[in-house]
């Protein structure tokens, strides 16, 4: 039986989905994936067990063996923010072998399609989601990634164009602003979609595009960005424990990387509870709890610049559109992606933005994924 799937390769999450009758549904992935019912993650991390051979496991198999707890260099996360990109971090040596970020996607990519329930030979389409600045960048890595299978029925379409049709925004000639607030990145595009409507058109093939055809990728008028994101939350927020416990970083030990993970947890907590308690367990001495309230951890993000920089953003991005002649009444959606983005602190200060240049109208549209 011939298969469609969509492949979403996100910074700190990624997910398969495939096309069942006239349903969309997530493909569990048993040891990989992680959730129960329609919604199926694969945390993007990746540990390299031989350096050599190319060993590796990912997703789940790497929390649930706490090999994202090892205090070594063969644990990749975050590795999507470099791919295709001119900036990219400093190649590790393993088992003496060198490894990339892009190296990392690539294995990472592959072992998805592995842990497929069903043969290569039987996907008729294949369609996979690119950053759309980084278009002719990500079209050579997917290249790589997938020797041997068959560019024709890979299928690209920028991460843009997908959050409007996942929206059901297919209108042609629309004016989207597609807000991604991430684990690692947030990314501001301002795109006209295709003057294609439906979402068989608004793809192209990997064939086409190696060939120099951009097909019917969204038109971008303006982008801006910055490497902040969910991570960077997660990140004050343990800082903000050790104060309040007055225990040394140094002193966590191999406790780190599990305080690091509570409080990653605790912040999607508070999304929907006003308070949550964190626990710590040094490597050595006894051990502690924080109580972190939802006031609390607003007060960090302001603290550390968080909303000031998101709206100088948004700021910067309507000024770039204001010289490509676009305005904000020419707008017709505002559509959130990533799990940042469900942060309700994160959501009031959109929400003011654009209900002052829009005039009270209210054009935001909200994912229904859980906060990341």
């Amino acid at each position: 039986m011939s298969r469609k799937l969509a492949i979403d390769f996100g910074t700190t999450n990624s997910v398969i989905a495939q096309w069942n009758a006239d349903r969309r549904e997530t493909v569990p992935l048993p040891g990989i994936s992680t959730g129960m019912g329609e919604n199926h993650l694969i945390p993007s991390l990746l540990y390299v067990r031989d350096g050599r051979t190319g060993d590796v496991m990912i997703g789940a198999a790497v929390q649930a063996g706490g090999y994202d707890c090892q205090h070594d260099n063969r644990l990749f996360r975050n590795f999507k923010r470099s791919i295709g990109s001119s900036s990219s971090s400093e190649p590790r040596i393993i088992d003496g072998v060198q490894w990339t970020d892009a190296d990392a996607g690539q294995h990472f990519l592959r072992c998805l399609l592995k842990a497929l329930p069903c043969e290569v030979n039987d996907i008729e389409q294949l369609v996979i989601t690119v950053p759309v600045a980084l278009l002719e960048g990500y079209t050579v890595w997917i290249r790589d990634a997938l020797k041997g299978f068959p560019p024709e029925r890979v299928r690209i379409v920028d991460e843009s164009t997908a959050a409007a049709l996942g929206y059901a925004v297919t209108e042609p000639g629309t004016n989207v602003l597609v807000i991604d607030f991430g684990g690692g990145t947030f990314d501001i595009s301002l795109v006209r979609l295709s003057e294609f409507g439906t979402s068989e058109k608004q793809v192209s093939t990997l064939s086409s595009l190696l060939g120099g055809e951009r097909g019917n990728i969204a038109h971008v008028i303006a982008k801006t960005g910055a490497s902040l994101g969910g991570s960077d939350i997660d990140q004050w927020l343990l800082a903000e424990v050790l104060s309040r416990t007055k225990i040394p970083a140094h002193n966590l030990g191999l406790g780190y990387a599990p305080l690091l993970t509570a409080c990653e947890s605790a912040k999607i907590a508070l999304s929907t509870n006003k308070d949550v308690e964190i626990i710590v367990k040094p490597e050595s001495g006894l051990e502690r709890s924080v109580t972190i309230t939802r006031a609390e951890l607003e007060g960090l993000m302001e603290q550390h610049g968080f909303y000031a920089a998101l709206r100088q953003l948004l700021d910067r991005v309507m000024g770039l559109a204001h010289q490509h002649g676009v305005f904000k009444e020419d707008i017709s959606n505002v559509l959130l992606v990533g799990g940042t983005s469900l942060i309700p602190s994160v959501q009031r200060t959109l929400d003011t933005y654009f209900r002052t240049i829009t005039h009270g109208r209210q054009k935001i549209r909200l994912p229904s994924w859980p906060a990341l």
